[in-house]
């Protein structure tokens, strides 16, 4: 057991470590990037007037956005590290989601500046200036490109990778190549840690009865946990979604890899079919093409990060509220309202209705709440109120809601898109 303990203290150890390397990695990364970027944005600004490249002049336009997404960028992750306060009570991560859809609206609204220009262009076409410094320069800006690309081509995905043993012998796998093998006799210890554990929870329920409510569901809570975390030791996570701020840049950046090669393709013609009539429309038709990349890449990353401003969770309600009613002794439940204040951390809280024939039992009342907990918690959704309603054994309306009584007129939130009981 002393063992199992020292791999347990040693892996947070190693996975807070990796966690703050991870984010240190992101500043030092985005500190580079937005150095390139702003130094190549000025060197195509300045070529693109001197050279009438439509295609040049709208990608320096774009590294634009590049910077202000980079440093957007670094400024939501430094933000993201703050703790929470009295003000802020769920923390300041979801300041990466409002970063995420900056970038995305941003870059969209640049596409939709450009296809004015290109319009404009199309109508009036023009002769790329200076064909050669166009096209170096387009080729400098695929190199910074392409450095971006594999600067975060892999940050703004998951990095947590399980693997298992056989059935005989657990294998649990740690990053940096570091295994530990748990013996079944070790896990058999487990076991009966676990129901040790859950003896003494009783126990001390039964002798503190002063014990509140919530103070008990913590505790049934924390032996469940450690059922979890030590029953299945090598149990596979739930994989990280994908870095938002991250691939926000990570969007950008490859967008501005495309632009360039379009800026080499346009002049490449240029310079070898000079005679070819319709060599003056590869400029804007290839900047069509670009802001079309740029808004088919933009647009998912801006229905992810509003779909997290907006409050909507990907947990299946009419499934809890399944599981919810299999509880022994809950009779109803509404208002089950389940959202995702940051990316992948979800909350949720629900009104059960139970009926009573006596007075109320606190032992009854925390088991009800622990066992509806989780139900979410097998979701994922760890961050859950449980507010429980007692009525009649006569009583018929257990889906209504019954909180309203205890609201002001003024102030009728409980339950306000819920049916209401009609009190006699």
């Amino acid at each position: 057991m002393q063992k199992s303990c020292a791999v347990s203290k040693s892996s947070n150890t190693l996975i807070t470590h990796e966690k703050v390397s991870h984010k240190e990695t992101r500043v030092s990364r985005m500190i580079v990037m937005i150095v390139m970027v702003v130094s190549y944005m000025f060197a195509e600004l300045l070529v693109g007037i001197i050279g009438n490249s439509l295609t040049l002049l709208g990608d320096s336009f774009h590294m634009i956005s590049d910077a202000m997404s980079l440093v957007v960028g670094l400024v939501t992750i430094k933000l993201s590290q703050r703790k929470a306060d009295k003000n802020y009570s769920f923390g300041f991560k979801i300041g990466e989601v409002l970063g995420a859809f900056f970038n995305a609206s941003f870059l969209i609204s640049t596409a939709f500046f450009l296809l004015t220009e290109i319009v404009s262009k199309f109508m009036n076409p023009e002769e790329i200036k200076n064909v050669d410094l166009v096209l170096w320069v387009a080729v400098g800006g695929v190199v910074i490109n392409i450095i971006g690309l594999f600067m975060f081509g892999h940050s703004h995905d998951g990095h947590d990778h399980h693997d298992h043993g056989d059935a005989q012998v657990k294998t649990v796998k740690h990053k940096h190549e570091h295994t530990e093998k748990v013996s079944h006799s070790e896990l058999h210890e487990h076991e009966q840690l676990i129901e040790g554990k859950k003896n003494r929870a009783k126990k001390t329920a039964k002798a503190k009865k002063q014990m509140t409510l919530m103070q008990e569901m913590a505790v049934y809570d924390q032996v469940l946990s450690d059922e979890h975390d030590e029953v299945h030791p090598t149990q596979q996570q739930p994989k990280k979604q994908r870095d938002m701020a991250m691939h926000g840049v990570w969007i950008h950046v490859l967008g501005d890899f495309i632009g360039s090669i379009v800026v080499i393709a346009s002049t490449l013609v240029q310079k070898f079919l000079p005679k070819w009539k319709g060599r003056l429309y590869i400029d804007p038709a290839c900047s069509l093409v670009m802001c079309a990349i740029l808004v088919h890449s933009s647009l998912p990353l801006l229905k992810e990060s509003m779909k997290v401003l907006m409050m909507t969770s990907n947990v299946d309600t009419e499934y809890i509220k399944k599981q919810i009613l299999k509880v022994k002794g809950v009779a109803g439940v509404h208002d089950l309202h389940v959202w995702t204040f940051a990316q992948g951390k979800e909350v949720a809280h629900c009104h059960v209705v139970v009926r009573k024939s006596k007075a109320i039992c606190a032992e009854n009342h925390s088991r009800i709440q622990s066992e509806v907990a989780r139900a979410f918690h097998d979701l994922g959704v760890h961050n859950v109120t449980v507010n429980i309603e007692y009525v009649g054994l006569e009583e018929k309306d257990v889906f209504a809601c019954f909180s309203q009584n205890v609201c002001s007129e003024q102030n009728a939130w409980c339950c306000e898109l819920q049916p209401k009981k009609v009190q006699a």
